[in-house]
């Protein structure tokens, strides 16, 4: 059974990875236990990030946030930063969100009717108000009621809103033409330029607009033609113009050097640009740290294809690295990787896309990335407990079959039997019937075994393999919550050795303390670490050990009941082929014969009507009724008078005698006698055997 999890990795200074923890970085994607929490992680439909705060989206509507807290971007009423993520409360807490994003240190929520919330820092006015009026807001404060909003997009310190009319309103940093606007405000606005802040205003010149992203100092849209229009800050060439030329573009200008096929998503770092064109990635803008996902580090203001990687169905950009999903499930990374945000397992930058370091046997699912942090959402498909659940089931289904067939063997040895007792006369073919009737019971005391067998020795071990396999995903958590204790008093004394010692003695005994449970925990790590090593070595050894031995039971299993049953089968065609047609035909005529001349003298029509009261005094109902036939038929001579019932007990004896001890007979495995009964009581009274039906 497949099992979703949430991973994170990158940068944790203000415990944005939701592992619990401050740490400096997390090189490496480490799941954040989520037991605890409302939501699990196949329920997530989005992440964002931003400098030191992450926000969750999941599929009921809800928000929930982690990290920094300085400014209120966390939506929390307490000012104090989250480790853990928790839900966002108050007016979100009655609608339904459907899109998320963050800036620097703000944050945004879009619901299902069109209302936008903002939160956060408001320094810059990238909520949509004076900073003048409100500095940063603790809670979500809903902006432009007048208004219904389709999409939501928030850069270093502006952002961006798509109407469902398909128009773009900007608001925030105007300092580098981010938004869009003319350089000669109307009067109000440009009383307000002085500050390079500006409220929502539409851009007039971009309509039919689809798709919107901000950077640190520059917005891309895209529109219903799949036109891409750029402007703000070109330093680097993050617009695909000409920066010699073109260093800033204050108006929408619409790019031409390049085609791209619809659909269309825009993508942006702080510096760089990136479009997702029908699975291909177009990238350009700076690249020193790789991030354009060339072999060099040289600046592009060219759109160029990434090339040699898989079609790409999701992208989220950080501000200098990128994350993307593949249409082979599979997670590639690159650019700037000074905090592990690329999760390879080191701080150097990557040039080219590189997989991400993910558990064995995982596929992903959906990605996100802060400023300086990744997420991203797996599928584990448990080998061991996959492939073993699917091999239990299939042999707990062979084994309900086998004992279908044990119950329908028992239904036809019974009608055979219950038919050779009724056949008086033909003598062969009631032998035969009898031999036959014996020889199937014998093959479902055999295939009764057979089932028991199957089921102590193949099923049962299988099916226990799912709890071996939760005590071992149980010593792996241990594992990691010993680590992460050792992480926090390492913490602990980094910060007892950065502060400004008043009480130099105090400091150092605290030190000192510090450093002692450092060491234990230490030690704890590396005995836990030891131990788990040998659990895994066990486990696996156990896992080969039992399917070994469960595979050569069920072929042996298989192998005895087969060649017992080839055995009593091969006897029983010889019984059948002995029957003797002619011979049971010439007892049958000799034993009509010797009542034949009643039987003509009873048939015969009268000669008058008064020997109609003779016939009705001597009547054949009377003489010859059925029972007084069957009783001449059993004392004829030609019959044996010992009871039938007698010989199918001794038929039955004798061919489990017969086959057990014959020299002939192949034995995989020996069977236990499975016909114990040797009183006289009749075949007929016998019942079917009782068993389990539950197989």
């Amino acid at each position: 059974m497949a099992t979703y999890h949430l991973l994170s990795w990158g940068a944790n200074s203000h415990g944005q990875l939701g592992h619990g923890i401050r740490s400096e970085q997390c090189v490496l994607p480490q799941e954040i236990d989520l037991s605890s929490y409302s939501f699990k992680a196949e329920d997530i439909r989005k992440i964002v990030g931003g400098a030191g705060h992450s926000l969750i989206l999941n599929k009921n509507g809800h928000v929930y946030s982690c990290g920094w807290n300085n400014k209120g971007q966390l939506g929390q009423p307490e000012k104090e930063d989250k480790l853990n993520f928790e839900r966002v409360h108050g007016v979100l807490e009655n609608e339904i969100i459907v899109d998320i994003a963050c800036g620097w240190d703000s944050s945004a929520a879009l619901t299902n009717e069109g209302k936008l919330y903002m939160w956060g820092s408001n320094n810059f006015g990238q909520l949509g108000i004076d900073p003048f009026t409100l500095r940063y807001s603790y809670k979500p404060i809903e902006m432009m009621p007048y208004e219904k909003i389709e999409q939501i997009a928030m850069g270093l310190r502006h952002t961006a809103v798509i109407t469902q009319d398909h128009r773009i309103l900007m608001c925030g940093a105007a300092s580098k033409g981010q938004l869009g606007l003319k350089n000669d405000f109307n009067d109000d606005i440009g009383k307000k330029s002085k500050l390079n802040y500006c409220p929502f205003t539409l851009v007039s010149e971009l309509k039919n607009s689809v798709d919107v992203s901000c950077g640190q100092h520059h917005t891309v849209v895209a529109t219903d033609k799949a036109e891409v229009y750029v402007f703000g800050a070109n330093n680097y060439g993050q617009l695909g113009i000409d920066n010699d030329f073109f260093p800033t573009i204050s108006m929408p200008t619409k790019l031409t050097n390049v085609h791209f096929n619809p659909p269309i998503r825009t993508h942006v770092g702080w510096t760089h640009t990136i479009i997702l064109s029908d699975n291909q990635l177009f990238a350009w803008g700076r690249n020193t740290y790789g991030q354009l996902g060339q072999e060099n580090r040289v600046m592009l203001w060219k759109p160029d294809v990434i090339k040699n990687i898989p079609k790409v169905n999701q992208l989220s950009i950080g501000s200098q690295h990128n994350l993307a999903l593949t249409d082979e499930k599979t997670i590639l990374c690159w650019g700037w990787n000074e905090h592990g945000n690329c999760g390879t397992g080191d701080v150097f930058d990557v040039l080219l896309p590189k997989p991400v370091s993910l558990p064995a046997r995982s596929e992903g699912i959906l990605i996100g990335t802060g400023a300086g942090h990744s997420f991203a959402v797996i599928r584990k498909e448990n080998c061991v407990e996959k492939h073993f659940a699917e091999l239990c089931a299939i042999f707990a289904a062979f084994t309900r079959k086998a004992a279908r067939l044990r119950d329908k063997n028992d239904e036809v040895a019974k009608t055979i039997h219950t038919y050779a007792e009724s056949e008086l006369i033909n003598r062969s073919l009631n032998n035969g019937l009898l031999n036959l009737s014996a020889t199937l019971s014998a093959i479902g005391d055999y295939r009764d075994a057979q089932v028991q067998r199957l089921d102590a020795k193949v099923v049962a071990p299988l099916s226990q393999y799912e709890t071996i396999c939760k005590h071992a995903r149980d010593d792996v958590k241990n594992t990691f919550s010993v680590r992460d204790k050792e992480l926090t008093k390492r913490k602990q004394l980094d910060k007892i050795r950065e502060k400004n010692p008043r009480n130099r003695q105090m400091i150092k005994r605290y030190q000192s303390q510090a450093e002692s449970e450092l060491m234990k925990a230490a030690v704890e790590v590396s005995r836990v670490i030891k131990g788990l090593e040998e659990q895994i070595d066990s486990f696996e050894r156990r896992k080969l050990h039992d399917l070994k031995n469960v595979l050569l039971d069920f072929v042996t299993i298989e192998m005895s009941f087969h060649t017992k049953a080839i055995e009593l089968l091969t006897k029983a065609y010889q019984d059948i082929a002995d029957i003797n047609e002619t011979k049971d035909l010439e007892d049958f005529q000799s034993a009509r014969g010797d009542m034949n001349g009643e039987f003509r003298e009873t048939m015969r029509v009268p000669d008058s009507i008064t020997r109609l009261d003779t016939v009705g005094r001597t009547s054949f109902r009377q003489a010859y009724s059925l029972s007084n036939l069957a009783h001449r038929f059993t004392s004829s001579p030609m019959i044996p008078q010992k009871s039938s019932r007698d010989r199918t007990t001794e038929l039955v004896d004798s061919l489990k005698t017969g086959f057990t001890n014959s020299s002939e007979s192949i034995q995989v495995e020996e069977y236990e006698n499975s016909s114990e009964e040797t009183d006289s009581e009749s075949f007929q009274e016998k019942s079917v055997r009782t068993r389990h039906k539950s197989m």
